[in-house]
């Protein structure tokens, strides 16, 4: 009688299995999601000292800022983290949220996807993730979820920066009171009409 050839699987027995992202690489990975998606707003020229800070929503091809730190220009040049810029329109704002639109014809960095968080999703005691206005990331947990919105221990975070977990998800945009953070809904509220 004939012995059938090993299987498949008793060729990789030696090998381990792959392994699943652990604490620390889900963070590095959620930090450099979040660095590279901050944007910095300026007035005109890049030589003048940027007006605000926000979020690139790479697949949207968007801003998301913050309103009532500065009065936001209808027409703002938009400075990404690799160091080019591109011109962006103001094209929708509400709920404390301004976004900026880019044309389509805009050369536009790549950045990693910035998945949205619903409000209803998130509980207290889940890790967030911030970037400071010089690029320091800080780490804190979501202290609770009420209709003020998203009360986070990251005091540090300019207004329009974002908030991201662990997986590099948005889940909120620094507003005006530290550590408190504007619900992505309000986001995805504005970008609907914005982006169609």
């Amino acid at each position: 009688e004939t012995i059938p050839p090993p299987i498949q699987a008793a060729t990789t027995a030696g090998r381990p299995p792959p392994e699943a992202p652990w604490g620390e690489q889900l963070l590095t990975a959620a930090i450099s999601a979040s660095v590279n998606r901050t944007v910095f707003i300026h007035r005109g020229a890049t030589t003048t000292p940027a007006i605000a800070v926000g979020t690139y929503l790479p697949r949207q091809r968007a801003v998301a800022t913050v309103t009532g730190v500065t009065i936001l220009p209808r027409e703002a040049r938009i400075v990404f983290a690799n160091g080019e810029s591109a011109e962006a329109s103001l094209v929708s704002q509400g709920g404390g949220i301004a976004i900026y639109g880019f044309s389509d014809v805009s050369a536009l960095p790549n950045a990693p996807a910035a998945n949205i968080v619903s409000f209803g999703d998130l509980k207290a005691g889940q890790t967030v993730i911030g970037i400071t206005s010089d690029s320091a990331a800080l780490t804190g947990i979501v202290s609770k979820v009420d209709s003020a919105g998203i009360h986070t221990s990251l005091t540090g975070i300019p207004p329009g920066a974002a908030a991201v977990n662990l997986s590099g998800s948005v889940i909120g945009i620094q507003g005006l009171s530290p550590g408190l953070f504007i619900p992505t809904d309000s986001i995805s509220a504005l970008l609907e009409p914005a982006v169609q």
